[in-house]
């Protein structure tokens, strides 16, 4: 697996991963007539062209793309993994993690020591997932998708370690 920065040409893969993820992750905590055609046309819109501003956009491939990293390095709070998603077919295979890793790498490189993000808090995988990289997630808080209101936690790394060391054997 390689891991490298996003390029335009990307954007398709990017817009399909994301689209089944949330697809996915989100059943059941967004309403299902929005999963359809609408969070397709959102999607579209979303990764018609690559991001603008300070903004790290990774890509995870093996012979095509299955998984990839936004963050928003210029986000008034700090740095914000705006958007972690990994194929489905590919999940369980260090993706995430391998996605994770470089872009802490990238954002250590800049002088930067911490992320954050927000999760939904229906979508317990990811929680744990970011629980067991060192994320302190907080309260619950009213947050809103697409417009559609859902509680989240926000999750905060005030250093990389547990992110970098994670996966190695001891």
């Amino acid at each position: 697996m390689k891991i490298r920065a996003a390029t335009a040409h990307d954007l398709p893969a990017i817009c399909d991963i994301h689209t089944r993820s949330w697809r996915i992750a989100y059943a059941g905590m967004l309403p299902d007539d929005f999963l359809g055609a609408p969070l397709e046309a959102w999607m579209a819109d979303a990764w018609a062209d690559v991001p603008t501003g300070e903004v790290l956009l990774l890509v995870a491939e093996t012979s095509d793309i299955v998984g990839f990293a936004c963050v928003r390095c210029d986000h008034p709070d700090g740095p914000l993994l705006d958007n972690l998603h990994v194929a489905q077919a590919a999940q369980g295979q260090g993706v995430g993690l391998a996605l994770m890793q470089e872009a802490v790498k990238h954002l250590a490189d800049m002088g930067k020591t911490g992320m954050w993000l927000e999760v939904l808090s229906g979508n317990i995988s990811a929680r744990r997932f970011y629980a067991r990289l060192g994320g302190v997630e907080g309260s619950v808080f009213r947050d809103a998708v697409a417009g559609h209101p859902v509680p989240g936690h926000r999750v905060v790394w005030d250093g990389f370690e547990k992110i970098l060391s994670a996966g190695q054997k001891s």
